[in-house]
């Protein structure tokens, strides 16, 4: 007779193995609700500030009360109104738009409000839809690319040139968005600041890869770009050593794109490389005639090409950094050379007949050469006449000033000419030309003896519209040079006495 089963033994639940609890029970709590509606359609400063915007137009109240640049995104009417336009021009419907007919059309010939329209196209949606780096690619269209060189009426090679390869190169997109944050300076929301060193360490990081896997022929106008782009951020930043560094490696690209002129194989790659060779030459002869500080040896070599610069006249973009005559820059090799030579043998305790000879002699053109030969060069406003006879004046200062020893009545003359120059350059001090005038300013302004003038040139650096502590630590330069009491701390040579003094070195891009 089988057994019955023994009842089954009751389960023990957590509920019931757990201890009672002596906690109080959770209270709710009510959801506090807003007194003011959600902004949606706020400007895109306070968005990238993270800040509540009232929508006030055209600029709201929390940009108008921290002094900010209001910016606000575009309808979906004013986005669709632009492809039509865009599409119209292109006699295409708007659904045929393609990156490459849009990036042509806009960056050639259209204005900068047709170009603030494609950061919402789908190629580029992975550079700028971050809306701190579309405040960057705002800033860098609408004053960065503005205050880089001189714009003629052929256009700005820094829009036209620059944006096709950004939008088709991460490498060159997020250079000059790096670039746009550091001319920024301090008027940058704080919230902005790390994207910056975001696409500065980005660049570094592609830069590096693209030197490493090889160099491709179609790469190098773009390496070349970002390697001139970050010897000017450097020089924004103040890091002079580290822009000589980038602009010896421009030189690097510039000697070998020029070795195989053949793989400019279309006529945009003839005029980015004319622009980017007319680019490279001003910073690299600034370079040559800047006193050296702290640097024991010339950081750049001057290349034969940069003593004939008339072959920059065949590029469409020519004009933007030598609009004030090719024939006076031609000058600067030769009083590098000579300024140097001068050196060496001061340095030895020697003079030799041939170096004063040829100092001579290049003083003799250099004092000729007038306005009348620019004319005849090319087509040129007043403003730029005035602009090349401050940098006549002030290469003659800087090569007197090597040749003092030898020709006491060099002093006074220099004097003179800084007295000459001086009022000319106060006229400039806002206008377009502002921006390339920091190595004339310098010289001038080191050949000055009375304390009016050292304080009109302190309010018109203080006033120039260009975010960059290299003008900064000019200033700084030559108020420690007016206040030094050593003789020979004046001119040119007397900015170099400074320099090393402090262990300073300085590079003007």
């Amino acid at each position: 007779m089988p057994h019955p089963r023994p009842p089954p033994e009751p389960r023990h639940t957590a509920q019931a193995s757990a201890p009672p609890s002596t906690s109080r029970p959770a209270v709710y709590k009510p959801r506090i609700s807003r007194n003011f509606p959600r902004s949606r359609n706020g400007c895109l400063t306070c968005k990238s500030r993270k800040k509540k915007c009232d929508e006030t137009h055209p600029v709201c109240g929390c940009c108008a009360k921290k002094n900010l640049d209001c910016s606000w995104p575009e309808s979906k009417a004013q986005k669709e109104g632009a492809r039509h336009h865009v599409a119209a021009q292109l006699r295409l419907k708007p659904g045929e738009l393609n990156k490459s007919q849009v990036s042509s059309y806009s960056l050639m010939g259209s204005s900068s409000s047709l170009l603030c329209h494609q950061w919402s196209l789908s190629y580029s949606r992975e550079f700028l839809n971050n809306p701190n780096s579309r405040l960057l690619f705002d800033r860098y269209l609408s004053r960065t690319s503005v205050q880089l060189g001189i714009i003629s009426p052929k256009g700005n090679p820094f829009i036209h040139c620059v944006l096709p390869l950004a939008f088709s190169d991460k490498l060159v997109m997020n250079c000059i968005l790096a670039l746009a944050g550091v001319e920024y300076g301090e008027e940058i929301p704080a919230v902005t600041v790390p994207t910056i060193w975001k696409h500065y360490s980005l660049v570094l990081r592609d830069l590096k890869a693209s030197v490493s896997q090889g160099m491709q022929e179609e790469k190098r106008l773009h390496l070349l770009l970002v390697t001139i782009f970050l010897a000017i951020f450097e020089s924004i930043s103040g890091n002079s050593q580290t822009s000589l560094h980038h602009l010896k490696a421009s030189r690097q690209l510039v000697l070998s794109i020029s070795s195989n002129p053949s793989s400019l194989l279309t006529q945009e790659h003839r005029d980015v490389w004319g622009f980017l060779l007319e680019m490279y030459s001003y910073r690299a002869l600034i370079a040559s005639i800047t006193p050296l500080g702290a640097v024991e040896s010339q950081p750049i070599i001057v290349d034969p090409f940069l003593n004939s610069l008339s072959t920059l006249t065949q590029y469409k973009t020519y004009g933007f950094q030598f609009s004030f005559g090719y024939s006076l820059f031609q000058f600067i090799p030769e009083v590098s050379q000579i300024t140097n030579q001068r050196m060496a043998e001061e340095n030895s305790g020697t003079f030799s007949a041939s170096t004063y000879m040829s100092y001579m002699s290049l003083r003799s053109r250099l004092s000729s050469w007038n306005s009348c030969i620019l004319a005849e060069e090319t087509n040129i406003g007043s403003q730029n006449i005035v602009a090349a006879t401050i940098y006549q004046n002030s290469l003659l200062i800087y090569l007197y000033s090597y040749f003092c020893d030898s020709d006491p009545g060099t002093l006074l003359e220099m004097e003179l000419l800084a007295n000459r120059a001086f009022p000319l350059l106060i006229s400039l001090s806002q206008s377009q030309v502002a921006s390339i005038m920091m190595w004339p300013t310098l010289m001038v302004s080191s050949c000055l003896r009375q304390e009016e003038q050292y304080d009109m040139v302190r309010e018109g650096i203080s006033h120039v519209d260009f975010n960059s502590k290299t003008v900064k630590q000019c200033l700084e330069l030559l108020n420690l040079l007016w206040a030094d009491s050593d003789l020979r701390a004046y001119g040119p040579r007397g900015l170099d006495l400074i320099m090393k003094k402090k262990g300073w070195s300085l590079y003007m891009s």
